[in-house]
């Protein structure tokens, strides 16, 4: 049986591997906070994971979307594609996306101010994506949470985190799990180097501060 909600606009699910939104049974739904549980018997697959990640960025009226999975266990590898291009929020905790997926986001949701996600601070093949071409990964981020798995360490070359950091020109709030010396390092670097035209004035303003991901009162 399929339910039909015409004017639904906000949505709380507890997900299981066999649920699954249809975007026309909810054309009014603009915040959906979709999540699993430590309580759930069954802990999600994470091809199931992905699976639904990839439906709810589908829908092209969403403004908000949380998706939380348990463990930084999840890999999103290939390409998601994304209809939502409104959306302002997005959050899926430890859920770690590739490098050329968080690219992609960035470039694809103009009007994104908050990202939250996983990612391996370490270079993985980001086909297609040509970073002396474009500058500015996004316009509009202002706060941006990570869960690093892997340390954050000093490098002679750019670490995944610290290029997105250092790409995001209205950025004023980093929240990190762990690594909050090491990002102040950096940007206080950033700000000597002066790679692009806003990178001292994102130093003079971005706070960074440690959180607990784990904390989904957040």
């Amino acid at each position: 049986m399929e339910i039909r909600l015409p004017r639904l606009w906000m949505l709380l699910l507890r997900t299981s591997p066999h649920m699954s939104l249809k975007m026309e049974n909810l054309p009014m739904l603009r915040y959906v906070y979709y999540y699993t549980v430590s309580e759930l018997p069954e802990v999600l697959d994470g091809y199931v994971v992905v699976q639904q990640l990839q439906r709810l960025l589908q829908m092209p009226t969403l403004r908000h979307l949380q998706l939380h999975d348990q463990l930084p266990t999840v890999n999103v590898l290939a390409k998601l594609q994304v209809n939502c291009l409104d959306l302002q929020c997005l959050d899926i905790g430890m859920i770690v996306l590739s490098f050329g997926n968080i690219v992609h986001l960035l470039q694809a949701l103009g009007r994104l101010h908050t990202f939250v996600f996983a990612i391996r601070n370490i270079w993985t093949p980001a086909p297609g994506i040509d970073l002396v071409r474009v500058q500015a990964l996004s316009e509009s981020v202002q706060l941006l949470r990570m869960y690093v798995v892997g340390r954050m360490r000093h490098s002679p070359v750019l670490l995944p985190t610290e290029e997105i950091v250092s790409r995001l020109p209205r950025l004023a709030k980093i929240q990190l799990q762990d690594g909050i010396a090491a990002m102040q390092d950096f940007v206080r670097r950033m700000k000597a180097e002066q790679r692009f035209a806003w990178s001292a004035a994102v130093a003079d303003r971005v706070s960074i501060a440690k959180v607990d991901m784990l904390d989904k009162q957040m």
